[in-house]
């Protein structure tokens, strides 16, 4: 199965996500793609 046809349209819905090492960062909860180009700060939300 292909990615959700909403994220195609690059509508992805992006949640908070940290990394076993205490990295923050944020991922589509449908496709799974990764936004690297923000990181979240130290107690934003969703965390």
């Amino acid at each position: 199965m292909g990615r959700p046809f909403s994220c195609r349209l690059g509508w992805h819905k992006w949640v908070g996500r940290s990394t076993s090492d205490g990295g923050r960062f944020k991922q589509c909860s449908r496709c799974d793609k990764v936004d690297d180009r923000s990181k979240l700060p130290p107690g934003a939300a969703g965390f």
